[in-house]
């Protein structure tokens, strides 16, 4: 289900309250994986079965346009990862990727109709797993991964292009390989400022770390390495951090 949490923060705390009821989202085994605003006051989640459910206050609410076919939810297919949201051209578009088929998926929230799907994938069995919109609204980036053999890429396509909703996106897709050593990408965020993107990446090997048992003993074990990488979006390149690549996410 879906939970608003209140964050109150104060001089050395940090308070976390649930605000209203827990939303049901769908059946047991229904996992949600990313959540949007949207006009009207409402959160857009999308799930692990393909659905996207819209929640206001405490209810899920009509987002399939159809009041009398008994369905809410909007049904896209595949194993939906990362949403966004965007007012562009007119229109208040709703994007999406899969990481069983790795497409972007592109639907008109007031037409109610999809507006445009294809695979951003670089190499076969790509899986896409967020969706970031630059603040100038001209680009859309998709994190990319594969296992075997393990690959990640950035892709981007335009943003204009797609909210024309002709097809015209895909001769767009342009690709960014992570530096270093071959990296599965994941999570993005981008920087209040627009400047910098970054990106959650996994490289193949394992790094060491340290854990203690309930008796505080300290337990060397081997983690799988994750790394973060920075993009400079006025230069399309990736930033160094002193001589290194990539930050890693643990000591």
């Amino acid at each position: 289900g879906l939970e608003r949490i209140d964050v109150a923060v104060s001089p050395g705390a940090v308070a976390l309250k649930q605000t209203g009821a827990t939303v049901p989202l769908g059946a047991p085994g229904t996992i949600p994986r990313d959540v949007a605003a949207a006009s009207q006051g409402r959160l857009l989640v999308s799930l692990n079965n393909g659905d996207v459910v819209g929640v206001r206050d405490d209810a899920v609410v009509d987002l399939d346009g159809d009041a009398n076919n008994g369905k809410q939810r909007i049904t896209l297919g595949g194993n939906l990862q990362g949403i966004a949201v965007v007012n562009v051209a007119a229109k208040e578009l709703l994007l999406t990727v899969t990481s069983d088929t790795g497409e972007l998926i592109a639907w008109d929230l007031g037409a109610k109709v999809q507006c445009s799907r294809f695979s951003v994938a670089q190499v076969v069995g790509q899986g896409a797993y967020d969706v970031v919109i630059s603040a100038d609204l001209s680009r859309v980036w998709i994190s990319l991964r594969s296992v075997a053999p393990l690959a990640g890429a950035l892709a981007s396509v335009s943003l204009p292009a797609l909210a024309k909703c002709d097809g015209s996106a895909q001769a767009t897709l342009k690709w960014l390989a992570p530096p270093g050593s071959p990296s599965g990408l994941g999570p993005m965020a981008l920087s209040p400022d627009g400047s910098r993107l970054a990106v959650g990446g996994r490289l193949g090997s394992f790094c060491g770390d340290q854990i203690r048992n309930g008796g505080g003993d300290p337990i060397e074990i081997d983690v799988a390495c994750d790394r973060i990488y920075v993009l400079e979006v006025a230069t399309n390149t990736w930033m160094q951090f002193g001589g290194d690549l990539s930050m890693p996410t643990r000591p």
